[in-house]
């Protein structure tokens, strides 16, 4: 593969705008459209760019979708892990900037109310079935969080670990309090606390989910021991 070509075609790809399409297409042909990029074959940097376009123009008509930005999320996961093996494993800005946008696209999933973000099975496409599932969005989550923790661990702290606003104990912040909390096993992970405080803090009150509050004291138990 030709890596400054591959580069080339995949910042050409983050450039890409398109017009805003209906609610009944991006929940139904736009939807099926976007699952089918996903399922297509790629084993060439070409073939991932043509799945990156396709999807990017359909998450660009359907900026609220839930699913089709999970699923754009999840490509964008893909785009990151293509330009790390393409560049000796270093992280370089352009693999940062689908890493965030990844992150970006799956809040877009998880802010979006639960009864739009119903799940799908069996939808049929040109490259066979797949699944819309939360465990499905919840992994790229997870996947793309624990990344983000990687480069935090390297000195590269993300703003969302920093906590510099006072957080809500709404969207991925119980699941995202989970994954960082449970990897929370050395004093060098102590970079995390700010996260895991503000977590917790923000689920203190009467009414909210109190997950965020036992993942923090069952870290600091576990720096201690």
């Amino acid at each position: 593969m030709n890596r400054l070509k591959f580069a080339a075609g995949l910042l050409g790809i983050m450039l890409f705008a398109a017009g805003s399409a209906s609610a009944d297409d991006c929940t139904g042909t736009l939807r099926t459209s976007a699952v089918s990029a996903t399922l297509r074959p790629v084993t060439t940097g070409e073939q991932l760019q043509a799945a990156l376009k396709d999807i990017d123009a359909i998450v660009a008509q359907c900026p609220a979708d839930p699913w089709i930005n999970a699923l754009g999320a999840e490509m964008d996961l893909r785009a990151y892990n293509a330009l790390l093996a393409a560049n000796n494993n270093q992280v370089n800005q352009q693999a940062f900037d689908f890493l965030q946008r990844g992150l970006a696209r799956s809040d877009v999933y998880m802010n979006t109310a639960a009864d739009m973000r119903g799940e799908v099975f069996a939808i049929q496409t040109e490259h066979g079935k797949g699944n819309l599932t939360h465990s499905f969005a919840s992994t790229n989550r997870k996947s793309i969080l624990q990344i983000f923790m990687a480069m935090a661990r390297l000195g590269q702290v993300h703003p969302y670990f920093k906590a510099e606003t006072p957080k809500t104990c709404t969207g991925w912040l119980t699941s995202d309090t989970q994954t960082v909390g449970y990897a929370m096993e050395t004093e060098a992970d102590l970079i995390f606390r700010p996260f895991i405080d503000a977590a917790a803090e923000a689920c203190r009150g009467e009414g909210n989910d109190r997950l965020p509050l036992a993942v923090a004291s069952q870290a600091y138990v576990r720096l201690v021991e």
